[in-house]
């Protein structure tokens, strides 16, 4: 963070100098535009949400709200999303209708979709990009938007798709949680607050992962009202997901 700090100061200062704003078509304002991406992209996976957003406002006014780059749209999107779903949807579909938009564009919009009960929406959008979908998404989270679309109108042919894709997961998170334990023995203290804070990251990016396909499981039973079968669901992974707010939750 410090050093893409410096990259926008100094460009932010040379700016003021030369008395214009930042242009993304300038060669050497696009170094500033991916520097602030990429500190609001650090801040986004710290769970720096506010920090996230200021740095995308910032950008967003430095440029004067004109001319944003994609990249820029779609960031300023994803941080934003939860404060209004329904304008970062149609700028998601605008980005997607672009002739080049950045690869999570699909994806997230597909998501967005499937989170604000737009599943028919979900599944002509997926339906309608299915090639490119195979070729910019991701295999797990391809398989894991497939087996979402099912849940509305097949739910008992979309458990055995959830079941497959969480037990692919399971193991890696076990693997991981190895590594923390591993790490905490370590003797030098230094060195171990490094490994820990490593590993510890490392488990909770692939905990974001898993913890979605759980939910999903869980819902189709309760949304079925069978209860017991939907707390069997979330206890089986009480080991993994104890400290995880929407499990807890």
């Amino acid at each position: 963070l410090e050093m893409v700090d410096s990259i926008i100061q100094y460009h932010i200062r040379t700016k003021k100098n030369e008395l214009r704003d930042i242009n993304v078509h300038d060669h050497g304002d696009s170094f500033a535009v991916e520097a602030f991406n990429l500190k609001a992209a650090i801040c986004y996976g710290m769970k720096m949400h506010d920090s996230a957003k200021d740095v995308l406002r910032e950008i967003c006014e430095l440029q004067n709200n004109e001319n944003l780059d994609n990249i820029t749209i779609h960031n300023d999107v994803v941080v934003n999303i939860e404060d209004d779903p329904a304008l970062g949807i149609e700028r998601l579909k605008f980005l997607l209708a672009q002739d080049s938009f950045p690869p999570e564009v699909l994806g997230n919009l597909i998501t967005q979709y499937l989170s604000h009960g737009k599943d028919d929406l979900a599944s002509e959008t997926l339906e309608a990009n299915k090639q490119l979908a195979r070729e910019i998404i991701s295999p797990e989270l391809l398989s894991y938007l497939e087996a979402a679309i099912l849940t509305s109108t097949y739910p008992d042919e979309a458990i055995p798709l959830l079941e497959k894709i969480a037990s692919k997961h399971v193991p890696k998170l076990k693997e991981q949680m190895n590594k923390i334990t591993d790490a905490v023995t370590v003797s030098s203290q230094e060195k171990e607050s490094s490994m820990i804070l490593s590993a510890t990251k490392e488990y909770d990016a692939l905990l974001d992962q898993y913890t979605p396909i759980l939910m999903l499981q869980a819902k189709i039973f309760w949304d079925k009202k069978e209860y017991s079968a939907a707390e069997q669901i979330l206890e089986k992974s009480a080991e993994l997901c104890k400290y995880h707010e929407k499990w807890r939750l």
